[in-house]
């Protein structure tokens, strides 16, 4: 596929997320960084579906990995 470079998705001390970027990012499915839309293979019509304790529940565990 001709997809653009994957970007680390990694939560842990350094990498400029903060919970609130997380939960926007996931519900409004674009990037905070370029502004457009988070394209595949990212499953961002999946993720949009979780509720706030899910996402919330997904930021805490991603926040663990180094």
């Amino acid at each position: 596929p001709n997809w653009p470079a994957a970007t680390n998705i990694r939560m842990g001390k350094g990498s400029g997320w903060t919970q609130e970027k997380f939960m926007k990012v996931i519900k409004t499915g674009v990037s905070d960084r370029t502004g457009e839309k988070i394209r595949a293979p990212m499953p961002v019509a999946a993720l949009q579906q979780l509720n706030d304790t899910e996402t919330q529940a997904l930021w805490s565990f991603l926040s663990t990995l180094d």
